[in-house]
């Protein structure tokens, strides 16, 4: 335990003891309330601060003394109610000519002083009138407000709310000692929809709706695809030209290759059986191969190139407008 903590506690109980002492000499009217205050004194001796709270409040009903609020504030001191036990404290001490409260002023201004450090005020602004606000689930008022409320330090939950429109709940961490301002906006729940009114007599006329001309129309609203045939013709067309280069490729090797070792594997018997003339072969028969890929296939993608275009889709209006329109904002 920290020294100022300790001193706190032991100022605390120092003062229990000396007002728990006073109260036994202390005589009021024969009112009721004499008695339940001394039960309450004697249940605190005890450590039951709640059953004595509980005395000191019906007390409290029969006759509101500067004494008994004090008493109420102790106890609620002792169970942790800052709150509450701050405003009983400070109404006891407005009662400045009780002689209870002359006598016992020293004790219950330290004491206000402790209960006073362990809280903090809180500004609540909302913007809906009327609204409940709750602090930790206690109703603590309706907006706006008459002053910022006094709060335990730490973190508190606030909440707002209203008929039509939608609750707001928010955290908040207030300092001891210190003071916070939380600004709080309702959204309705619901919007009442706006009827539109139409003259009575007037009935809807007919509305001729002009058909927009070619040169109105955008190129997005009259652009169409173009038929896959043609594409796949196009594509056709482009491969079967690769083909053939490939085809004059492997021809022009061929050649090559023939022309730079037929003397030599044609002219002797035995070089023709040798393992050089045998690969010539072999890759002579490679590039024949080429040959017949090449423009065979070739031949086969231009005619199939030409069946596509010919049965695709002649050109439509729209893309052919579509063209002038672009042409036309090009030049």
């Amino acid at each position: 335990m920290s020294t100022s903590n300790f001193t706190s506690a032991f100022a605390f109980l120092g003062l229990c003891l000396v007002l728990l002492a006073s109260g036994a000499t202390y005589a009021m009217p024969a009112d009721g309330s004499e008695g339940l205050i001394r039960e309450g004194l004697a249940l605190r001796r005890n450590g039951d601060d709640e059953a004595a709270l509980e005395r000191f409040t019906r007390a409290a009903r029969i006759r509101r003394s500067g004494r008994v609020l004090t008493q109420i504030a102790l106890a609620e001191q002792a169970l942790g109610r800052w709150v509450e036990a701050e405003s009983h404290l400070i109404e006891a001490l407005s009662l400045r000519e009780e002689a209870w409260i002359a006598k016992n002023r020293p004790l219950l201004d330290s004491a206000l002083a402790d209960i006073s450090s362990h809280l903090g005020t809180l500004e609540v602004v909302g913007n809906v009138p009327g609204a409940e606000v709750r602090v930790n689930g206690t109703a603590r008022g309706r907006l706006p407000l008459p002053q910022a409320l006094r709060v335990a330090s730490g973190t508190v939950t606030v909440e707002v709310d209203a008929q039509g429109y939608f609750p707001l709940a928010r955290t908040v961490t207030v300092m001891a000692r210190g003071r916070s301002r939380e600004v709080l906006t309702l959204v309705p729940s619901a919007v009442a929809p706006t009827a539109s009114v139409l003259p009575p007599t007037a009935s809807p006329s007919r509305v001729e709706v002009p058909t927009p001309s070619l040169s109105d129309r955008s190129p997005q609203s009259i652009q169409m695809p173009s038929p896959w045939q043609r594409q796949a013709g196009i594509a056709a067309f482009v491969a079967s030209a690769a083909l053939m280069v490939y085809g004059g490729i492997s021809t022009w090797q061929r050649e090559k290759l023939v022309s730079d070792n037929s003397g030599k594997c044609t002219r002797d018997p035995q070089a023709s059986e040798s393992m050089s003339c045998s690969g010539v072969r072999k890759s002579i028969s490679k590039y024949e191969t080429g040959q017949l890929i090449g423009y065979g296939g070739a031949a086969a993608l231009a005619v199939t190139g030409g069946v596509l275009l010919w049965v695709a889709p002649s050109t439509s209006d729209g893309e052919l407008s579509s063209a002038s329109i672009f042409m036309r904002g090009r030049f």
